[in-house]
């Protein structure tokens, strides 16, 4: 993904999507002097400064906030579909939904929002039939293939062909860093996507797996190109002038976000 700075505040955006003009952005932890430009009423943040926070960066990117509906994620492989009455849910007005973290819509205008401190956000945009979606994807998003239940909602709702879909892989938590116990690594060894390279045995307990690499291959097996699909290589544990992590900061840490608006 591509570095950008406006107003003072970094976020990153995906080439791909850039090119149909599609507004969206992945957030960083900076906005001019401060590292804890957070999405969370939580590590020292309000519910005003979260609220705040989404207006700027609504301001740096060019979305109209009020449009703005937003995830309510318990790591489920739940999807919503956002349409008109939906607009400013779990932004300007409480949601009236839980359990969900993946959203897909074909209404324009909507802006989706999703939330994230180490899981994989995935991007979709269908440029034929004018829908798009976002999906939380953690370790148990990923081994219930929320990426490809995704892809099967919009072509469900859309009529989208997964070979026409556009998609991006965000900033995440990687195989360096992501370290999970046997009986993790185990129930992603059954998976059909899984391959050797994306896990890694560093004790006899311990493994790193690689979230990007299995969600990629997931959306692979669901139809998608590969030559429309966008990784990006931030690890956010790695990083930590970028981005909040949880495995690196524990439950006090900020929160990053994902935004996309279908026009």
């Amino acid at each position: 993904m591509k570095l950008n700075i406006n107003n003072g505040i970094k976020y990153l955006t995906f080439e791909s999507f850039e090119k149909y003009g599609i507004k969206h952005c992945f957030s960083t932890r900076v906005c001019g002097a401060s590292d804890n430009f957070s999405f969370s009423a939580s590590g020292g943040s309000t519910l005003d400064t979260m609220r705040e926070n989404i207006r700027k960066i609504s301001e740096a990117v060019g979305f109209d906030a009020k449009n703005i509906v937003a995830s309510k994620q318990t790591h489920t492989v739940n999807i919503k579909t956002v349409m008109q009455k939906d607009r400013g849910k779990g932004y300007l007005r409480p949601s009236d939904y839980s359990d969900i973290d993946g959203l897909v819509t074909n209404t324009g205008g909507i802006v989706l929002m999703t939330f994230y401190a180490d899981c994989v956000p995935l991007y979709f945009y269908d440029p034929v039939n004018n829908a798009a979606a976002l999906a939380h994807s953690g370790w148990k998003g990923t081994l219930g293939e929320i990426g490809r239940l995704t892809v099967e909602r919009m072509g469900k709702e859309f009529l989208t062909d997964p070979g026409r879909l556009i998609c991006g892989i965000g900033p995440c938590i990687h195989g360096c860093c992501f370290e999970v116990e046997e009986d993790v690594a185990q129930m992603f060894m059954k998976k059909r996507f899984f391959e050797e390279s994306d896990i890694k045995q560093i004790s006899d307990e311990k493994y790193l797996l690689d979230l990007t690499k299995m969600n990629k291959r997931m959306l692979e097996y669901a139809g998608i190109n590969p030559a429309n699909i966008e990784a990006d290589e931030h690890c956010t544990k790695c990083e930590n002038e970028l981005f909040f992590s949880y495995r690196r900061d524990g439950a006090g840490m900020g929160s990053l976000a994902a935004f996309l608006e279908l026009r």
